[in-house]
């Protein structure tokens, strides 16, 4: 077995067992470390590949089912007391998020004995009218509740739970008053002081919901469009374009690459810059999970390039996740958008190479139809989760990835040029506004027409976990088939060449 492999290997055994300790906790896992045991007797004795194989399965299994197994434990355990009084120093420490009716805070304790310190953040429902930013030191009293699950389809205390989140202070609760910090800046506030200006730059250079739309595809978040228009992206199935992902980091990525290179950087040199411009747009963007699994996994892809060995995809993506799961196992179950990016980019690992294969060299359209067909593929592995979590399915997005996501890197750049030299040389900006302004109007005004129709969009069955299981291996299943078949033809192919000459 290849080094690769084993690396694969263990990678998938450690994410399997991540599954299992939270679905099972800890059951029968000292019969998994009982036979691990076992293993490495019996490999050491006659050195057999398979129980080698048997014994990492076994192995990394048992530790990722350790890892999720006591996080689970630990929130289980949490949800018995129900409410606590509170009063002490507290600083936020995420960006505040504007809701309907509150204004969404997060909160952690400081300055206190270790062993009063509340272990994990309070979500504050702050009146709409308070203006806070990151970082911000506050004294803070509230009556401390638990989250209820207000639907039985939804574990909102879970959800809260995977972001780190215990306590709530209801809307309409809450007593504070700031204090001075003398304290040195944290880096995570500088970004924030950074990004609200270019937010502000975004919004003059733009009228609404263009200025919107902008600040969605360059800073991420659907929250920061109108209502309207945010359901109208939903419905036509084009909302991962203001969702911080893989598609965003690899157009930013590859921008930052070819102007290193175009100054007269070396290649080596600028993948490290764009390596640290990765790092840079996710804390910028406050980090969301698909962003932060889309620059590790872009991350490592490029240090792979630098030490001169092409990254294996797959190996990249699982690492990715497992890093981002070891960190928090809760994301797996409870994080959707963890489990939507991980399949698309799955789908596009499975169908960007069958693309080449099947429409080999250059033709009028190549770029078009190559997103046609990466958007079909991933609606193959994306369309059973949404339909399992909201029983709806956008048929029409197709059509509307295939018309509008070819404007989108356009779009980006310009208002990226608006925003920065309405910072540099204000008045100067109109040179990237205007464009900027023509593609993004047609993207809202696209979305504002077919979203309002209701049938771009239909509801069907809500398919059960058995159904997904069967759905996806069967799914993986023919890739690897065709994949493996790809390949021998390949190596028939080399050895008639070689047996020829």
């Amino acid at each position: 077995m290849s080094s690769d492999r084993i690396f694969f290997f263990c990678l998938f055994s450690f994410l399997v067992g991540i599954g299992w300790g939270l679905l099972f906790g800890e059951h029968l896992l000292f019969f998994v470390l009982l036979l691990s045991v076992l293993g490495i007797a019996f490999w050491t004795a006659f050195r057999v590949k398979i129980v080698l194989a048997g014994f990492l399965f076994l192995a990394f299994f048992s530790f990722g089912a350790l890892r999720s197994s006591h996080e689970m434990q630990f929130w289980q355990e949490e949800k018995s007391n129900v409410s606590r009084e509170f009063s002490g120093e507290v600083r936020i420490i995420k960006e505040p998020v504007r809701k309907d009716f509150f204004r969404s805070i997060e909160l952690r304790q400081e300055s206190c004995p270790k062993e009063s310190c509340l272990s994990k953040s309070i979500l504050w429902e702050a009146p709409l009218e308070t203006k806070f930013s990151l970082g911000e030191k506050m004294s803070f009293s509230c009556s401390l509740k638990k989250a209820e699950n207000f639907r039985p389809d939804f574990d909102y205390q879970m959800f809260l739970a995977k972001e780190g989140i215990l306590w709530i202070c209801p809307s309409g609760t809450g007593t504070y008053s700031m204090l001075p910090d003398t304290g040195k800046n944290f880096p995570s506030e500088n970004l924030f002081l950074l990004k609200r200006n270019f937010e502000h730059a975004l919004g003059k250079s733009f009228p609404e919901p263009e200025a919107s739309l902008a600040q969605g595809l360059l800073l991420g978040g659907g929250n920061r469009l109108p209502d309207t228009l945010r359901d109208a992206f939903s419905q036509i199935g084009l909302s991962h374009i203001v969702a911080v992902s893989g598609y965003n980091i690899t157009l930013v990525a590859e921008l930052v690459l070819v102007l290193g290179i175009l100054f007269g950087i070396w290649r080596k040199q600028a993948l490290w810059v764009a390596c640290l411009s990765i790092l840079f747009f996710v804390l910028f963007v406050g980090a969301p999970a698909s962003a932060v699994r889309a620059g590790l996994m872009a991350g490592v892809g490029f240090v792979a390039l630098q030490s001169g060995r092409l990254g294996k995809p797959f190996s990249l993506l699982l690492l990715a996740a497992a890093l981002m799961l070891f960190l928090n196992p809760l994301l797996l179950l409870y994080d959707i958008g963890f489990q939507l990016s991980f399949l698309a980019t799955l789908g596009i690992l499975f169908g960007a190479p069958w693309f080449e294969r099947v429409f080999p060299g250059d033709f009028f359209g190549k770029k078009i139809l190559e997103i046609a067909w990466l958007t079909g593929i991933i609606e193959l592995f994306v369309v059973p989760l949404l339909l399992f979590h909201f029983q709806t399915f956008s048929w029409f997005s197709l059509f509307a990835n295939v018309l509008l996501l070819p404007l989108v890197p356009f779009a980006m750049m310009f208002s990226f040029g608006a925003g920065l030299l309405f910072l540099l040389l204000p008045g100067a900006h109109f040179l990237f506004s205007v464009p900027a302004y023509f593609l993004l109007t047609i993207i809202t005004r696209f979305a504002e027409f077919f979203g309002s129709f209701s049938w771009v969009s239909i509801t069907l069955f809500r398919p059960s976990i058995l159904f997904l299981f069967v759905w996806y291996a069967f799914l993986i299943g023919i890739f690897l088939f065709f994949e493996e078949k790809q390949t021998r033809k390949w190596y028939a192919n080399a050895f008639s060449f070689s047996a020829r000459r």
